[in-house]
């Protein structure tokens, strides 16, 4: 998720001629291989690439963070994912999960990503929303802010009742639905067009994260 979880700790040395070029003191990078004598060749976000010490990296977002992110927009990307196809029009390619049988268009639901008004923001945000301020994030005080952020999309989420009636397979709500839903898998698969089996890992999943 992080794609460059360290940053450079060292300032440049000109007694060390290795490092007169290396004057990137705080800024993120990531490990590309690990060598002998404790080196690594790093790469930085412009694309530098060298080989260090790795007694000068520093990870910039503890694992424990790291981790509790993960979780919360896995939770959040179960709930605010359309049960459907992804279709990415510049790959051209089917980017969905597998339902088995019918397989209508749809993707991640982002109605509410946008701002309603100057002072107000939908709380129900999707899990994507959050990534693209995660690449963006430059402290852990970001990822933190983050964090609570998605939490609180979460449980907004989680918060709306499950629709009374039958939503389309294309609609949010419908792994809400199935997981709440009394109706027999096989019954709900023949309704909708997909495999007993998928409609068993929704709810397993759904109700795991719930």
């Amino acid at each position: 998720m992080i794609e460059f979880p360290y940053a450079w700790a060292w300032n440049a040395h000109p007694d060390e001629p290795w490092m007169t070029q290396l004057d990137r003191k705080g800024e993120h990078c990531r490990v590309l291989a690990r060598g002998t004598m404790n080196s690594a060749l790093i790469q930085f976000e412009d694309g530098f690439r060298t080989v260090v010490s790795r007694n000068g990296l520093r990870r910039w977002l503890s694992t424990e963070l790291e981790r509790d992110l993960r979780q919360v927009l896995a939770e959040l990307e179960l709930i605010s994912h359309v049960s459907a196809v992804n279709l990415d029009g510049a790959g051209g390619g089917d980017q969905g999960e597998d339902i088995g049988g019918k397989r209508p268009p749809g993707g991640v639901d982002r109605r509410d990503d946008q701002r309603d008004s100057l002072e107000h923001t939908h709380p129900q945000k999707s899990a994507e929303h959050f990534r693209r301020r995660v690449a963006h994030a430059r402290t852990s005080q970001h990822i933190e802010t983050i964090l609570e952020d998605a939490g609180k999309a979460l449980v907004a989420w989680r918060r709306q009742p499950a629709p009374s009636n039958q939503p389309e397979l294309s609609s949010p709500q419908w792994k809400h639905w199935v997981a709440e839903s009394t109706i027999a898998s096989s019954e709900i698969a023949r309704k909708y067009g997909v495999s007993r089996q998928y409609v068993d890992k929704v709810r397993a999943k759904y109700r795991a994260a719930a």
